[in-house]
């Protein structure tokens, strides 16, 4: 018998059993309490990407350049680091530590508009204090980020 999502309330209070978390996989297993808890019932489940709490157009471009928290922070060897553009940009996304010196250039290309993300992979750094940088035409945007070990 193939598997029936209900309609829920959008609300989740257990494990919602993903894929393969360990490997960035997290797409949800069709098994998942998260797929009927969805408030519409279908596969895209109570674990929306994005944006949550404001429409569900899942159209929406962004209206301005964002660079978000890292994720996981603090980490342990690799974080994810995304950001969004309303439109097609040049762009580089950088690495600093502590000093100020640059330790990583992670990326210095054109990207068009939506949502971006890379994963840095800090195992060869010592824990620290570090900072990424996003410079996009006149706009500079700094967080930092702290690599445990």
């Amino acid at each position: 018998m193939p598997f029936e999502p209900s309609p829920g309330t959008g609300e989740l209070d257990e494990d919602p059993i993903f894929l393969d978390a360990e490997n960035w996989d997290f797409r949800v297993d069709l098994n998942s309490p998260a797929v009927a808890s969805g408030r519409y019932g279908d596969t895209r489940g109570a674990l929306p990407f994005g944006v949550t709490g404001v429409d569900d157009d899942e159209n929406q471009l962004p209206s301005q350049i964002s660079l978000f928290p890292a994720y996981p922070n603090p980490f342990n060897a690799f974080t994810v680091l995304s950001f969004e553009f309303p439109e097609l940009t040049r762009y580089s996304l950088e690495i600093f530590n502590l000093r100020g010196q640059r330790v990583e250039m992670l990326a210095n290309n054109e990207v068009g508009k939506g949502f971006t993300r890379y994963i840095w992979d800090a195992a060869e750094f010592s824990s620290g204090i570090y900072f990424y940088k996003l410079s996009a035409g006149d706009k500079v945007f700094t967080k930092r980020m702290t690599l445990l070990k």
